[in-house]
């Protein structure tokens, strides 16, 4: 891979970021949703039904509905979802569309914009049930080198995106 940097515009820079990110993220997804070239499914738990009864988790699965369908990717309507009717296990692609959708609730919960209303107790409880359910993901994802090949496909995109919104924020210094 080349280093950023050069003689190149931020646009430059952000689409390289862009570029890489996706390329990356896309390898290391696969390793972390499937084994032996079959997808890795987790059995949906009670403790999963209790995640999914919360606040704004209905919000969260149609996001992820939403997410997925720019992907290709059909996904359970939220309903059948919550109410446990589709469900004896998801994949772990359909629940990292989920979290993703979960990203993206909280995010529009900081603009204002959530259907659902979040403040600081809202959002500190979503988080935490954020974390709850990537640990669901990390446990059940195959692992390389004794590491959830989700986290490191996590970590390496989350790098990438930090990268980005370094140069979105340095453009908009100057």
């Amino acid at each position: 891979g080349s280093i950023l940097g050069g003689n190149k515009s931020a646009a430059e820079a952000l689409d390289e970021i862009a570029e890489r990110q996706s390329r990356n993220a896309g390898t290391d997804y696969d390793a972390a949703f499937n084994a032996d070239g079959k997808p890795v499914t987790v059995d949906v738990t009670d403790d999963m039904r209790r995640l999914f009864a919360l606040p704004a988790f209905d919000e969260a699965v149609e996001q992820a509905r939403n997410l997925a369908k720019f992907d290709g990717v059909d996904l359970p309507s939220a309903g059948s979802l919550i109410k446990g009717e589709k469900l004896e296990n998801l994949s772990l692609r359909e629940m990292h569309y989920i979290k993703m959708g979960l990203d993206e609730v909280m995010g529009l919960g900081k603009r204002g914009q959530s259907k659902t209303s979040i403040g600081r107790g809202v959002e500190r409880g979503l988080k935490g049930a954020r974390a709850q359910f990537i640990d669901i993901i990390d446990e059940a994802s195959p692992k390389v080198d004794g590491e959830s090949a989700y986290k490191r496909a996590r970590n390496k995109f989350a790098g990438d995106a930090r990268l980005r919104e370094a140069v979105e924020d340095g453009e908009g210094f100057f």
